[in-house]
């Protein structure tokens, strides 16, 4: 079963084990259909290759494609002009790396703004996962845990009223009310 992997470097894991780096299109093809489903082959070629040819945009789809197969098997499945990643592909797990990271797509536009989105989304989750686990570690009387955690918060997302909230109340439980003033 061929293992997609979308955060970090883009990269399929194929069944002996081998790792197939992903070029930008490919890793952009595999991650929308992951992400947003069954999309149509008109619509994938002119997000993918925008603002040209239109026989030339589904003629790069065509040739990506054919390269995919070739390198990795029957990864998609197509049903009426529809693509879809094939059932038995399966996700890695995030593991906390950006989206399709080290990508950029200047030249695609609304490309290059579904990922930002999606990547922000992503963002967002990671730091309402990492405050929930500082809620749980407070909850259960870890205060050094907690206190590490929402620092971290911190470090990435100062503006993060919920993560001073939390430091505030760390530092009232603790007795220290000068640290808590000062937060």
């Amino acid at each position: 079963m061929p293992r997609l992997h979308l955060y970090g470097p883009p990269q399929l894991t194929l069944d002996d084990g081998r790792a197939l780096p992903l070029s930008a299109r490919e890793a952009a093809l595999l991650g929308w259909l992951h992400l947003q489903g069954p999309t149509a082959r008109a619509q994938l070629a002119g997000l993918l290759w925008p603002g040209g040819d239109d026989a030339k945009a589904r003629a790069n789809l065509r040739q990506t494609l054919a390269r995919l197969r070739r390198a990795a098997g029957e990864v998609l499945a197509e049903e009426t002009g529809v693509l879809r990643l094939a059932p038995d592909v399966e996700l890695a797990a995030g593991a906390g790396g950006e989206l399709l990271a080290g990508l950029d797509f200047d030249d695609a536009p609304e490309l290059g703004e579904w990922l930002a989105a999606r990547r922000d989304d992503a963002r967002r989750n990671r730091l309402r996962e990492r405050l929930a686990d500082a809620q749980a570690r407070l909850a259960d009387g870890d205060l050094d845990e907690s206190l590490a955690l929402a620092d971290a918060v911190l470090a990435d997302e100062p503006e993060s009223e919920q993560a001073w909230r939390l430091r505030m109340e760390i530092c009232y439980l603790r007795g220290d009310r000068a640290a808590g003033r000062a937060v």
